[in-house]
């Protein structure tokens, strides 16, 4: 059938990945993230195949297709099409507002049903972190109870003691992030995630400096070993949408993005940019202490690890805002100015190996 792979390529070229088979006239669900089990995308071939919709509910992408033809649309056929767009896309609103509005009011229920996460969770204990009052724990029996399902990351149950981090867009909570015993995470079903976070404590009406990691471990880690406030946008591909919520709240504060080496370090770079902030990168240099691997790529390993941090460092300003600024990120060793700080860089210093700061 042309019109549905033609339909199927538009989708590709949005960067999803459509159903094998998609069907005039059935809205069709699809994983937008490439994990088993995952519904977030959409698609709808209207049944005369002259066009459709898509999208994602995560990152709430929605976009219209047309078929292209050899005779111009007429008034009437153009009139038509836009009325069909539009009540498959009012449809889709209404149903998207109901998931979201369900998945709100299960976190609520869950948030209460759980207790105070212990510091023998073992995440929190590999992760070696400390649980804080904005993370919980619940056994993974009472919360498929309570959800009325059983949550899965990757087609796997989430089984033991899942904590349970509520997440907000804004100042409401829209869904969590739930972590099992063995580390696999996944969210409440239908929340909103796109510009959602987790706060590691709780935020408050004004601050100098602010942290954002990818995920909880993350925040945690670097919350503990600076002292400042941090959130999770708990994925690469939300930091910039969390970094622009922040710097909306917060105008006047330094924004610190801290990204991991490899997968996402592009995204924490661009959130870096995008609010004018400054981009850390874990590295341990070649004094790195035994056991820390080359290869250790995350802030909860390298703040585990490594004995002391080296102070932040970044140069001075550049004319040109789209340069990038190499910094260093650690805790300052004076006591009188607790948590991390900017120095100049010195003269003849050797490469700048822990990251990049954008501003």
């Amino acid at each position: 059938m042309i019109g549905a792979e033609q339909f199927a390529e538009e989708i590709r070229r949005a960067g999803l990945e459509p159903p094998p088979t998609i069907e005039p006239g059935r809205l069709h669900r699809f994983s937008s993230n490439g994990k088993p089990g995952d519904d977030g995308g959409w698609c709808k071939l209207f049944e005369d195949c002259t066009g459709g919709v898509f999208g994602d509910w995560r990152s709430g992408l929605s976009e219209v297709w047309q078929a292209k033809r050899e005779r111009p649309f007429s008034p009437e056929e153009k009139a038509a099409f836009r009325a069909k767009c539009e009540e498959e896309r009012r449809q889709r609103k209404a149903e998207e507002e109901r998931r979201q509005k369900d998945a709100a009011a299960k976190t609520v229920a869950v948030w209460g049903e759980a207790e105070p996460a212990r510091e023998d969770h073992p995440y929190v204990k590999r992760k070696q972190v400390k649980p804080v009052s904005t993370l919980r724990e619940i056994p993974a029996e009472q919360l498929a109870n309570t959800l009325g399902y059983s949550p899965k990351s990757r087609g796997e149950p989430l089984t033991g003691r899942v904590l349970v981090a509520p997440v907000k867009v804004g100042d409401k909570v829209s869904t969590a992030e739930l972590i099992d015993t063995n580390g696999r995470k996944t969210a409440i079903y239908g929340g909103q995630k796109a510009g959602g976070y987790w706060a590691a404590q709780r935020l408050p009406e004004d601050l100098e400096t602010l942290l954002i990691g990818e995920g909880v471990a993350t925040a945690l880690s670097a919350k503990e070993a600076s002292g400042h406030p941090a959130v999770a946008a708990l994925s690469c591909g939300n930091l910039e949408a969390v970094a622009k919520e922040m710097r909306g709240r917060y105008p006047r504060a330094k924004i610190v993005v801290l990204a991991d080496l490899g997968n996402g370090q592009e995204d924490a770079e661009s959130a870096a940019r995008a609010v004018d902030g400054f981009l850390a990168l874990p590295d341990p240099g070649e004094d790195r202490p035994e056991g820390l691997l080359a290869t250790s790529t995350t802030w909860p390993v390298y703040v585990a690890l490594r004995a002391s941090w080296r102070p932040w460092r970044r140069r001075p300003r550049l004319a040109r805002r789209d340069r990038i600024h190499r910094c260093r990120f650690g805790a300052s060793s004076d006591p009188e100015t607790p948590g991390i700080r900017a120095h100049p860089r010195t003269a003849g210093g050797g490469p700048w190996r822990s990251g990049e700061c954008a501003r």
